[in-house]
């Protein structure tokens, strides 16, 4: 009987240091995956913001950018093709007091996309693969998601890019996904809903009714 007891306790002992050992991982876990992220956010941070990316968000901020298609001729039996660019209003920029560094007259969309469109796209990518979470994609990137897609010019670009090219009707679609996420949990925390609730809501919407 003595030695029946003995096992059980050997066995309850051991169940117990396996649940301690197994917590502590996971707290380990934990933090090594908060500090991951804060480095990795960090250095995503730092490559956001560089000085062309800056200065095409005060542009859109104040409207001072248009979306042009324009078409280049080659001859006689050569397709035209178009040539998309975003034109600095110089109307607008020159009242800025002091007036901004960069002299350019336009932005090519090619600059668009690698300087700004992009980074949006990826934040979308990150945060469906688990790499960021919404919350602090929401702190940090949040103002800027939702100026930059709801800007007109944007619009008009983002159409002509999906009806132009027919292989690439999803284009940016991570970006669309990360504003339509940022503004859902902008709206729950503003009316003070449970985030779990939130997430819940989100995932059924999205995944299951979707």
């Amino acid at each position: 009987m003595d030695i029946i007891k003995n096992e059980v306790f050997w066995v309850a002992l051991t169940a117990i240091l396996t649940a301690i050992l197994a917590g502590v991982a996971y707290w380990q876990l934990r933090r090594f995956n908060k500090t991951t992220r804060a480095d990795f956010i960090n250095r995503f941070t730092k490559d956001f913001f560089n000085k062309s990316t800056q200065e095409i968000i005060i542009l859109l901020d104040y409207s001072a950018l248009k979306f042009k298609v324009s078409e280049i001729e080659y001859g006689e039996d050569i397709p035209k093709r178009e040539w998309t660019y975003f034109l600095i209003d110089k109307n607008i920029t020159g009242q800025f007091k002091p007036k901004m560094a960069n002299e350019k007259d336009k932005y090519t969309a090619f600059e668009f996309d690698d300087d700004l469109l992009g980074h949006f796209d990826d934040l979308g990518t990150f945060e469906k693969e688990g790499i960021l979470n919404i919350s602090l994609i929401y702190d940090v990137f949040s103002y800027y998601i939702e100026l930059v897609w709801e800007n007109e010019e944007i619009q008009k670009y983002i159409k002509w890019q999906q009806d132009d090219n027919e292989d690439f009707g999803d284009m940016f679609e991570n970006f669309e996904y990360i504003y339509k996420k940022c503004d859902s949990f902008g709206k729950a925390k503003r009316n003070h809903q449970w985030i779990w609730l939130w997430k819940i809501k989100w995932f059924f919407c999205n995944n299951i009714f979707s």
